[in-house]
């Protein structure tokens, strides 16, 4: 709020009036109310989206923390009149700080384009119109992404050599019930389970976190099973988010200022940007320098002038 009050004090016409509008709309009691239904349940939400974006995500201890979180919200579901009005007191406190007096969108018989569903006060309008169907919203998601039966297809994410430590018996005999239809060589199953433990115990192999380069270590010929219950598991809907990190990276690349760049050099961005952990700091500028001279594009000669003399 203190960074719009400056841009309506400070800059003029457009900005102000831009800063004006953000700042009435933000100081909506709808919007208020909206902020702090999100913020209470977005954090139950917090520690599994966060675990998710990992790359060596335990996918089976994932789907054990979201069965848990569907349980807890279901008990919230069933409580949701005390929980709510201790968050539409919230509200009301922050609503308060800025002269903000609690109101409702105007009800009318037929509304299209927001939740009109009739209440008796301003309270029981956004626990009925906004908090209870954004909570119905999330269990429904949650039970629909981590379903109780796929916690059988997600034990094999265990032959991954980062987690070969935690397959047991019983684990095993699930992996093997669960895709039994579609090994190869079922009768030779626990014999190969027995090998493939032996080769992930070897120092170079047991740091390998990822289906992919598990796969690649799983030859067909000597590991028929894994192989084949890996490749199921590769196609299975992504657990983690690292497939939509080039597109974020893309977009804070491809910016309107860089509208003509070829795509050789925005390939090159990209990869440093993605890769920036991984010894990007050893690369020498004066040798990006002298790779962008000779494209013949750019007049930087005298760029290594003084540094062609001292050689």
């Amino acid at each position: 709020m203190e960074a719009l009050d400056t841009i309506i004090e400070e800059s003029s016409s457009q900005s102000a009036s831009d800063g004006r509008s953000y700042r009435e709309a933000i100081l909506a009691f709808e919007f208020i109310s909206a902020v702090v239904c999100a913020q209470f349940l977005l954090g139950y939400l917090k520690p599994l989206t966060i675990a998710l974006q990992a790359k060596d995500c335990d996918l089976v201890y994932a789907h054990s923390e979201a069965q848990t979180l569907v349980s807890v919200l279901q008990d919230l579901r069933g409580n949701v009149d005390e929980r709510f009005h201790a968050l539409y007191l919230r509200s009301c406190n922050i609503a308060s700080e800025f002269e903000v007096q609690p109101t409702r969108p105007r009800a009318t018989g037929r509304q299209r384009h927001r939740a009109n569903a009739p209440a008796g006060s301003i309270e029981d309008h956004y626990k009925v119109n906004m908090f209870i169907p954004f909570l119905d919203h999330v269990i429904q998601h949650l039970t629909e992404r981590f379903p109780p039966d796929l916690v059988g297809p997600l034990y094999g994410f265990y032959l991954i050599p980062a987690f070969i430590d935690k397959l047991t018996e019983d684990i095993i005999q699930t992996v093997e019930d669960t895709f039994q239809d579609e090994l190869p060589s079922p009768d030779e199953f626990t014999q190969e389970i027995e090998k493939w433990i032996e080769l992930c115990s070897k120092d170079n192999i047991k740091p390998i976190s990822t289906l992919i380069e598990t796969l690649a270590i799983a030859l067909k010929q000597y590991y028929p099973n894994v192989n084949t219950i890996l490749e199921l598991l590769i196609a299975l809907p992504v657990g983690t988010c690292s497939c939509e990190r080039s597109f974020s990276s893309l977009r804070r690349l491809k910016t309107w200022t860089r509208s003509t760049m070829s795509e050789a050099r925005l390939f090159g961005l990209g990869m440093l940007y993605i890769h920036r952990d991984d010894h990007v700091s050893e690369i020498s500028p004066l040798e990006v320098l002298r790779r962008w001279d000779r494209t013949g594009n750019r007049k930087i000669e005298l760029a290594f002038k003084d540094d062609d003399d001292d050689n």
